[in-house]
């Protein structure tokens, strides 16, 4: 009742949003008086009821939580936060034969817009080696040490109280492993993996990810199920490991890009345009887990909590 108090006052007093219709407006404008202005008097409130609650939920989240208290106070929903949030995916080799974790060759970095479903993306290249391949790879390309690039990402989600967000542990494992302990103990409470939320979110809308009776759980398998109708981001081939591999050849090979051949700056493209569908898929999940209530908040297993430790 107060939170409907508050809101009301506030659209009420607004100067941006002025409710004139009423009954003189409707007789002003044609309409007799009897039942049928009472009928459209009636929708005219409920649909200002309606705008109120909206206006609630926006600002308002349901919970009761410290950090729902958080948001209600800073006027944030967890949508506003997603969206402020920096995702990432990595490209390599992946694990070796003997279960070592190679530092990863590039990682894509997305920002998205602040409406619609679109955004920013980046490649950033770790390998000094591939600085031909990030001249080639557009103007938003460049060649960052590891642990230089991800203290700056620190500093962003502390600046920003924003998330670093990635589809699954393979991104924490890599930061755990290849990160100085000072900067991994800093940045991990701001890592949200967005496949628990996935899966959470589709086992209970009954859908079933199978493949030859196996469970999958592959990015491409989630955002087929939940965007059908979208056409599917570019695959690789060879896959990405491979691909990386033969940038490194052409790297090592060539110190300029215009050396490339066609087929080698074919690689450094589908690499690129492979890392960016990836990270197109994990923000339009996100975001639909988002408007579906499913981001979660409270996160008791390796995941972190969705929101960073400055807003708690």
């Amino acid at each position: 009742i107060n939170d409907f108090s508050q809101n009301l006052r506030k659209i009420l007093r607004s100067k941006t949003h002025k409710f004139k219709v009423d009954g003189k407006f409707l007789k002003d404008n044609g309409m007799k008086q009897g039942a049928m202005m009472g009928k459209v008097l009636k929708i005219v409130v409920l649909s200002l009821f309606s705008l109120i609650a909206i206006y609630g939920r926006i600002q308002t989240p349901n919970s009761n939580s410290n950090e729902n208290n958080f948001l209600r106070g800073g006027h944030m929903t967890i949508q506003h936060l997603i969206r402020r949030s920096l995702y990432i995916d990595f490209e390599g080799e992946g694990r070796s034969s003997n279960n070592t974790l190679p530092l990863p060759h590039m990682v894509g970095e997305f920002r998205p817009n602040q409406n619609k479903k679109s955004g920013k993306y980046s490649p950033v290249f770790f390998k000094r080696q591939w600085h031909p391949a990030a001249n080639g790879a557009g103007s938003t390309a460049r060649t960052v040490a590891f642990s230089e690039y991800f203290q700056s990402v620190l500093d962003e989600c502390k600046s920003h109280k924003s998330l670093l967000i990635f589809w699954s542990d393979h991104e924490r494992n890599v930061l755990e492993k290849h990160l100085p302990k000072t900067i991994y103990e800093e940045i991990s409470p701001y890592f949200h993996n967005l496949l628990i939320d996935a899966r959470s979110y589709s086992n209970a809308r009954g859908m079933r990810l199978l493949e030859n009776g196996d469970r999958v759980e592959s990015l491409n398998q989630y955002f087929a199920i939940h965007y059908p109708k979208r056409k599917p981001y570019p695959l690789i081939s060879p896959g990405p490991a491979e691909t990386c591999r033969r940038i490194d050849d052409a790297c090592t090979k060539h110190s300029k890009w215009r050396n490339f051949s066609g087929k080698q700056k074919a690689y450094v493209k589908n690499l690129i345009d492979y890392n960016r569908g990836d990270l197109a898929s994990t923000w339009l999940l996100a975001l639909k887990l988002a408007n579906a209530g499913r981001i979660s908040v409270h996160n008791n297993q390796r995941e972190s909590s969705i929101l960073p430790p400055s807003c708690i």
